[in-house]
């Protein structure tokens, strides 16, 4: 029997050894040859050809996109945000990113908890107590200006304050901005400026792609595929804009749902991590596992793989009303989570132009 650390990495072989085959397969072109060693250009070039196709399949089909994306990939992207959310804060004093990140996967695992034994009423303002808690006591031992703590602390109260004071309408306001919120993560944390101009387009892509879908005339209603037993594209989008009677409104928020949820993955999980290895070449499922083991320890590491099997397990085995249902209490502070460094990040910024 293999020790605990290596039992993890040797159930990757498998998949690296599919992947390594794959990999002899797509090298045989120039192309591809080119742009496994140019992470920036290899970033644009998934980025342009997966808006392409969730654009289409968002506008198709944005129920299929919303069932199966948590299905095989919520879960793991889950465990991202706590791996990759903290490297936001790798260049402000005193932080070290292996302990934020242990702290932050801490945080995030008792927000799933909660949200699966908490009443659905309460599920929204504990998020948001967990949030303005977490970057409060950040606030107060990383070794920031007085002008910086305070102020990560004013932006927290106001994020909480709205959120709390406009509660429907600004939980769908989060659940299409928590996506941006990934591309602003790939945007601080690109390691070169040729890859954080590539991060650049893929948001302004991102956005305007997001606003056609608002913007341009387009009827779905007769779409075949826009309905599950149970529920509708028109239910999803009236979560999202609960203000607004429009049902094409109500369709457009649900492909653009469905658009950003399928991005933010690729965001969270190829460029963040690529940009963390600082490497050229993509790594292996191998060094993946290495990687959570070093930021999580042992024991965490094999937890979050256990919470995701799980997760991914429930998500699949439960009609889809009620797999979303579960999923959204399970995931309920995550979006919070990936804001926190980014708002204490923010702070540190203006105490730097102040001071």
């Amino acid at each position: 029997m293999l020790p605990a650390p290596e039992l993890l990495l040797a159930t990757c072989r498998p998949v690296d050894q599919v992947r390594a085959r794959l990999l002899r397969l797509s090298l045989r072109t120039a192309l591809a040859r080119s742009l496994w060693t140019d992470r920036a250009g290899r970033h644009a070039a998934m980025f342009g050809a997966l808006l392409v196709v969730n654009l289409i399949l968002a506008l198709v089909a944005p129920l299929w996109v919303l069932a199966l994306g948590p299905a095989l990939l919520g879960a793991v992207h889950l465990v991202a945000t706590a791996q990759y959310a903290p490297r936001a804060l790798a260049g402000v004093n005193g932080v070290r990113v292996d302990t934020w990140t242990r702290r932050a996967a801490a945080v995030l695992g008792l927000s799933m908890v909660l949200g699966l034994v908490l009443p659905q009423g309460v599920a929204a303002p504990v998020a948001v107590a967990l949030f303005t808690g977490s970057v409060g006591i950040a606030a107060l031992v990383l070794d920031l200006p007085a002008g910086a703590r305070v102020g990560a602390v004013m932006l927290a109260v106001a994020v909480a304050a709205a959120v709390l004071g406009f509660l429907p309408a600004a939980l769908g306001a989060l659940v299409l901005l928590h996506n941006l919120v990934a591309f602003i993560h790939w945007c601080v944390q690109a390691p070169t400026g040729r890859e954080r101009r590539a991060a650049g387009l893929a948001t302004a892509l991102f956005v305007a792609a997001t606003a056609a879908l608002f913007l341009v005339p387009i009827d779905l209603a007769s779409a075949q595929l826009w309905s599950f037993p149970g529920l509708s594209a028109d239910d999803i989008g009236r979560s999202i804009l609960p203000w607004s009677a429009s049902p094409k409104a109500w369709r457009a928020a649900t492909a653009a749902y469905a658009l950003g949820q399928s991005l933010h993955y690729f965001v969270w999980l190829r460029a963040l991590p690529e940009a963390a290895d600082r490497r050229p070449t993509p790594c292996s499922f191998r060094q993946s596992a290495a990687r959570l083991q070093r930021l999580l320890g042992v024991r965490g590491a094999w937890a979050a793989c256990a919470l995701a099997v799980l997760m991914s397990a429930s998500w699949l085995w439960l009609a889809f009303p009620d797999a979303r249902r579960v999923y959204f209490a399970v995931a309920a502070y995550h979006g919070f989570a990936e804001m926190a460094p980014l708002v204490l990040l923010a702070a540190a910024a203006l105490a730097r132009k102040r001071a």
